[in-house]
């Protein structure tokens, strides 16, 4: 069994290597041009919105963005996940149903195909179709995947629909095929969100037809907050400057060791309890290991406790309220910290991070990874600490400003040339 499972992938892997981004363009295209077949006895409305969602299963962040675009927005949604059980939506109740498609944006040609016929078949007249770009547009993870949600934009928005890809980061060396998907939804009208001033910059460099709108992270629109669990609760009870500190098992190879124990060591100083936070626990890229890890090393000081399970996001946001400092490989930990006006300093990865702090001016609380992370990291934390009025103030000052470009994700109007002139649906 395992080889067949084994000789199955391969063939998977070499049908996406082969792919052809203008095969599935006109795939998606003659998809969306033909008739909506859902509205038969029996069956759903179609949705008020239909959103491809982040790959999530474990990943708070992922779960942070759905969770903030189902918060803002009203109607109907139809959620498009890889699997069943990627995302908790059981607090929505009957406003939110999950479509499973395993391999509409991972799949080969043949998937593609009937992924997205199936897709359009949820669509109606009046449907808004939401990509969730976060980092997954410029091709760095699965460039296929990026490829296909930019292309079921594109042909969305090209059949009339209200088609959005909100939020994206774009990093400094994207794919080539996500380049030319990204030109091909710009061109057919959708809109299109880079998060930050950096991204914006870059794909207005790369996808100069384009006519992004600058927005900011969707997660700054959300700010619903839930009770701790009991036992951490209990164990911040009294505390009065705590810290929050993640391991994020996708950058702590490039962490030389020692170097988070020594940090947890220094904050003890200033803070009177260190929360050590994992923010996702999957296959690949698990914090957990790391997190339990550092806090072994403080397996007899009862001040550093460890969060054994992933929080959902509106506990995140709780737990960041009453954190004094933030240390996260985690973006959306930061964002989250970012909103309740907790200096979160961030380890950079793609761009994405050094964007994110330039929304509030502070690069100062983006670092790099890397060997001289060794002696940088204790110094930076030292600097935040010791400014830490200034920077607190900064970012009070910049969040009303955030918070607003973070709702042009849903409020913007598309901007696409039409001859010499721009034109807005």
């Amino acid at each position: 069994m395992s080889r067949i499972v084994a000789a199955a992938r391969r063939l998977q892997r070499r049908a996406r290597a082969r792919f052809s981004p203008r095969r599935h363009a006109a795939l998606a295209v003659a998809a969306f041009a033909a008739p909506a077949a859902h509205v038969t006895s029996g069956s759903a409305p179609a949705p008020d919105h239909l959103v491809i969602a982040p790959p999530g299963h474990g990943n708070i962040g992922d779960a942070a963005l759905l969770g903030a675009y189902l918060d803002r927005v009203t109607g109907s949604v139809l959620v498009v996940t890889r699997g069943e059980d990627d995302f908790d939506v059981s607090a929505y109740g009957k406003r939110v149903r999950v479509l499973a498609l395993p391999m509409l944006l991972y799949g080969g040609t043949g998937h593609f195909a009937r992924g997205v016929r199936e897709l359009r078949g949820h669509v109606g007249p009046h449907t808004v179709v939401a990509v969730l770009g976060a980092d997954i547009m410029d091709g760095a993870y699965h460039p296929a995947a990026s490829v296909n949600r930019a292309l079921i934009a594109a042909a969305a928005a090209k059949a009339g629909r209200d088609a959005r890809i909100l939020g994206f980061s774009w990093n400094a060396a994207p794919d080539h095929r996500a380049v030319w998907a990204m030109g091909e939804a710009a061109a057919s009208g959708a809109l299109l969100a880079p998060r930050d001033p950096i991204s914006l910059e870059r794909f207005r460099r790369d996808v100069p037809a384009a006519w992004p709108v600058a927005a900011a992270d969707l997660v700054f629109t959300a700010n619903r907050r839930e009770p701790l669990p009991q036992a951490l609760d209990a164990a911040l009870a009294g505390a009065e400057r705590p810290a929050v500190v993640n391991v994020s098992g996708l950058i702590a190879e490039h962490v030389p060791p020692g170097t988070y124990a020594a940090v947890v060591r220094d904050l003890l100083e200033t803070c009177d309890r260190v929360v050590v936070l994992p923010h996702v626990s999957r296959p690949g890229a698990d914090d957990l290991p790391h997190c339990r890890d550092l806090a072994g090393a403080f397996a007899d000081d009862d001040r550093v406790v460890l969060v054994e399970r992933l929080l959902t996001p509106p506990q995140v946001r709780e737990l960041a309220s009453r954190a004094h400092l933030v240390l996260t490989g985690r973006m959306h930990l930061a964002v989250m910290s970012l909103m309740a006006g907790v200096p979160a300093i961030t380890m950079a990865s793609q761009g994405k991070v050094e964007g994110l702090m330039a929304l509030f001016g502070l690069p100062e609380l983006c670092i790099e990874p890397g060997p001289a992370l060794a002696e940088e990291l204790p110094a930076r934390v030292a600097a935040v600490l010791a400014d830490h009025e200034r920077i607190a103030s900064r970012i009070s000052e910049r969040l009303p400003g955030v918070a607003a470009l973070a709702e042009r994700n849903f409020d913007a109007l598309p901007v696409f040339p039409l001859g010499e002139q721009l034109v807005s649906t």
